[in-house]
């Protein structure tokens, strides 16, 4: 701190009031490994990060993020803030719930064949169930949106086909009905998007080689 700025490592200054604002919601996030039925999947479990503002601020509205393939929940949070969905969400007043996906980051990763559509959503019902009745958080979400980009937002498609009182309402970007086709081969053309065995990182600890990544190096080039 020099003064009453700080600077992150872009080089980009943060005022005074901007850090207070900032600190002022750290700590309000909550982890927990939500147990769910899935056909195929026994204990499963779903990673998850509940986050509701001070009261003083809330709109009562829950904002539900999925994220894309490839990513994990860090994908809304990122360590630089600058970024963070989730905070951008809370000092607008509403409540987080920040998952990952099953198959992915914390949650279970089970046989890679068994991540199927059909089971990631009928996770995220299972989360939903507990939101709505208030005994996962203590809290009663009468209303729940879902955030989703990419891939997030087409499994909210099939969601909403088969559980279609989950949601109140739905915010997704990031993918179309028909992919362009250039991106389509740059992404499935064996060098972007790679086994986790090719991974350095993963290969150490994941043994499922249907299981992908994306390219140390791709993310950018990939998605942003």
């Amino acid at each position: 701190l020099i003064g009453t700025m700080a600077c992150n490592s872009e080089g980009l200054t943060i005022g005074s009031g901007d850090q207070a604002l900032s600190e002022a919601f750290e700590g309000a996030c909550q982890a927990f490994n939500v147990p769910v039925d899935v056909d195929e999947v026994p204990d499963a479990q779903i990673f998850l990060e509940y986050c509701p503002p001070p009261e003083a601020v809330s709109n009562g509205t829950l904002i539900f993020m999925v994220h894309t393939t490839n990513h994990n929940h860090y994908g809304w949070d990122p360590p630089n803030q600058r970024f963070s969905q989730v905070r951008s969400a809370l000092q607008s007043g509403f409540s987080v719930v920040n998952i990952d996906r099953l198959g992915s980051g914390k949650s279970t990763l089970p046989p890679s064949n068994l991540v199927t559509i059909d089971k990631v959503i009928t996770a995220i019902h299972g989360v939903v169930g507990r939101l709505r009745d208030g005994s996962l958080t203590g809290t009663v979400h009468s209303s729940i949106v879902w955030l989703g980009s990419s891939f997030g937002a087409m499994y909210a498609w099939q969601h909403e086909g088969k559980y279609p009182n989950d949601f109140d309402g739905f915010v997704l970007n990031g993918i179309h009905h028909r992919a362009k086709l250039s991106f389509a081969q740059f992404a499935l053309g064996g060098e972007a998007i790679i086994s986790v065995c090719q991974d350095p990182v993963f290969g150490q600890t994941i043994s499922d080689c249907g299981y992908l990544v994306d390219a140390i190096g791709f993310k950018g080039p990939l998605y942003y």
